[in-house]
């Protein structure tokens, strides 16, 4: 509600007023003089004075303020501090609603000075009103007296009484004033036991020594044979039957409350069928009722402890072969073991005791540990074998199968050895013949160790071999010139020789010789078919300097082939007889007696040097060390076997030759020494 506004517009024009009439008199006495009209001590103010009002001695300066709708203590504001305020009482019960107010003097119309009204509509609600009982579903009564609470200490109040057994009736003890009975009490107080909810006035009257009904007697109607006292007061005996006629069979002889009498029972013909039955009667667990327990007790009373099907009995299985295990396919249900069975079911051959999940996983096609996998998993005996991709019986120790026996099957092989080296070649394993192939055939680590030293060594300026005219192999219709080199340098021309039957083209006297060339480094195989005309195959493959080379020719009527470490490298066409100059045959270099002073001198290694009769090699083979004499050879020199300065020949021929220089015909250097001689 809106403050109403306060009315000060007529109190202000009274005192615009007193101030006109008091400035506007002329003074009398034609001068300025003090002038104090009401004698109060103060001067007009049209004087010069302070006086608002000159001409009442209660108005001046310093005067008390009273709620008069004057300025009495000429201030400027008019019953300041001293107004009083009122608050609306729309109802007329003589308390006002605070939220209404008007501040005045004296109380306007339908005002009052009191407030508290809590409900300004309704005369009969106000602080100080009476409570009464006007909510009694509890919806929403009134505050009659304004205290912020509904019905409290009301003075229709009702006494109610506590109903502590909830049977209607209360104890007239225990009592509550409301208007509307409280939750556990009621408004009868008759209860003469208000904790048996059994006993309240119109109850049934029971033999059992109690005023069930409240009306002050005891049992009254139970005196059937009409002693004087009443039969539920009668002995109870343990007999099955209800000696008291109080409704209860043997009360007091269940001392464990399970429902059952003990055995001692002296039970009646008819009697109820739980008399007699507990076999302990000391615990409630025990009972013909129980659930028989492996506890070692006979919990239901059956004779019998701890029978087939006793609750908490373990699965038990047949262990025929006596092994520890059982098998699943026989089992018992049991409180402890009993003889000739197995807590586990986990023998998957339970006639063979050797046969457990404790045994020992072995090759033999059995399960010996009942584990369901693969014997290879976990056999003790189980090998590893290794994959032997190109199949020369060694394998790859970074690839590993374990089995029992070889798991090679169709595009996959594997080795019951390891180590080999390279597994992409069928020739390179542990144990194979080391070749001169800068390869580590035998996977030792080494390669190309002991494979006839070093060979021979040639300065490439002249030293050379030399097997004289008279003992020099023919050429013959076809011939195979075939030799272990290593080249480490340019030779002393343009070209250097290997192994050669040669002379000069210049003077007829060319032959067949196996060369190299010095400056694009390939092999060479110059032929002649009458001493002048030179045919000459050349290579492709690059020579390596310092790598060991196996290097053939084969000459024939109709071709001239060149094979490098048993491959072709070149071949040509031809249509003719060799050529027999009839001269030495020379390894290393030429003689310059025979080659018009070219030397030709090889710089490098040769280990051996074998010539055959006919052609030896047709197709791509594997070349092998030692070179070995057959009825083909002509020739054969290992040239680590020479002794002193005698180089000997190996094959049935014996021709022997001799190491010599290049500018000294026939002449023995004694300089010269085998690398293995």
């Amino acid at each position: 509600m809106q403050r109403r506004a306060r009315p000060v517009s007529w109190k202000f024009v009274a005192w615009i007023t007193l101030v006109v009439a008091a400035w506007g008199c002329p003074d009398t006495g034609g001068d300025n003089e003090a002038v104090d009209q009401d004698a109060d001590g103060y001067v007009d103010a049209g004087n010069g004075g302070d006086d608002c009002d000159d001409s009442n001695a209660q108005v001046h300066p310093g005067a008390q303020e009273s709620c008069n709708l004057v300025d009495d203590d000429c201030d400027g504001e008019v019953d300041e501090g001293v107004e009083t305020t009122f608050y609306a009482d729309a109802d007329g019960d003589g308390m006002g609603a605070a939220d209404e107010t008007l501040t005045g003097c004296s109380a306007p119309e339908g005002f009052v000075e009191t407030s508290g009204d809590c409900d300004d509509t309704n005369p009969l609600v106000h602080a100080g009103a009476d409570e009464v009982c006007d909510d009694p579903e509890g919806e929403g009564g009134l505050d009659n007296d304004c205290d912020g609470e509904v019905d409290e200490d009301a003075v229709d109040s009702q006494t109610y009484y506590q109903d502590a057994d909830q049977d209607g009736y209360g104890n007239d003890g225990v009592t509550i004033q409301a208007c509307t009975a409280p939750e556990g009490y009621t408004a009868d107080s008759e209860d003469c036991n208000d904790a048996d909810p059994t006993v309240y006035p119109g109850a049934v009257e029971n033999c059992d020594g109690v005023d069930n009904d409240c009306d002050g007697t005891s049992d009254e109607g139970w005196d059937f044979d009409m002693d004087g006292t009443p039969d539920c007061l009668a002995t109870e005996r343990c007999d099955g039957v209800d000696n008291t006629v109080d409704g209860l069979i043997d009360e007091g002889f269940d001392q464990d409350g399970d429902g059952y009498t003990p055995l001692d029972c002296r039970c009646a013909p008819g009697a109820i069928e739980t008399c007699g039955l507990d076999c302990d009667d000391t615990d409630p667990a025990i009972s013909p009722d129980a659930t028989e327990v492996c506890d070692g007790v006979d919990n239901d009373c059956d004779g019998a402890v701890d029978e087939e099907g006793a609750e908490g009995a373990s699965r038990w299985f047949l262990d025929s072969d006596g092994d520890g295990y059982g098998t699943a396919a026989v089992e018992t249900m049991a409180c402890t073991q009993p003889e000739g069975y197995s807590p586990s079911s986990l023998d998957c051959d339970d006639q063979d005791p050797a046969i457990n999940p404790t045994a020992v996983e072995v090759c033999d096609g059995v399960d010996n540990d009942c584990d369901g996998l693969d014997e290879a998993v976990d056999a003790v005996d189980a090998s590893t074998w290794y994959l032997d991709a190109d199949q020369d019986g060694y394998g790859l120790s970074t690839a590993t199968v374990t089995a029992c026996e070889d798991p090679s099957g169709e595009g996959t092989t594997y080795a019951a050895l390891d180590s080999d080296c390279d597994d992409s070649n069928g020739e390179i394993y542990p144990g194979a013949v080391e070749r001169l192939d800068s390869l580590d055939n035998d996977c030792d680590g080494a390669i190309d160790e002991g494979l006839f030293g070093h060979g021979l060594t040639f300065d490439g300026v002249d030293d050379l071999v030399v097997i004289p005219p008279e003992v020099a192999p023919p050429v013959g219709a076809a011939i195979t010139l075939e030799a272990w080199v290593r080249v480490d340098g340019p030779a002393s021309g343009w070209h250097g020789c290997i192994a050669s039957k040669w002379g000069d083209s210049t003077t007829g006297t060319a032959g067949v010789s196996l060369e190299y060339v010095s400056s694009s480094k390939v092999f060479l195989l110059f032929v002649s078919s009458n001493g002048s005309e030179i045919e000459t195959v050349t290579g492709a493959t690059t020579i390596e300097f310092g790598t060991w080379y196996h290097v053939a020719g084969v000459v024939t009527e109709s071709y001239a082939r060149l094979f490098v470490n048993g491959e072709v490298d070149a071949q040509a066409t031809r249509n003719g007889p060799l050529y027999d100059n009839g001269l030495g045959f020379l390894v290393g270099g030429l003689h310059p007696e025979w080659t018009s002073g070219n030397t030709y001198t090889l710089d490098g290694s040769v280990l051996a040097v074998r010539v055959s009769e006919g052609a030896r090699y047709v197709e791509a083979f594997d070349p092998s060390l030692p070179f070995e004499a057959d009825e083909t050879t002509q020739l054969l020199l290992n040239l680590d076997e020479c002794a002193g300065q005698t180089v000997h020949d190996s094959s049935v021929q014996a021709r022997d030759g001799y190491l010599g220089t290049a500018f000294e015909e026939d002449s023995h250097d004694p300089t010269w020494t085998c690398q293995g001689g």
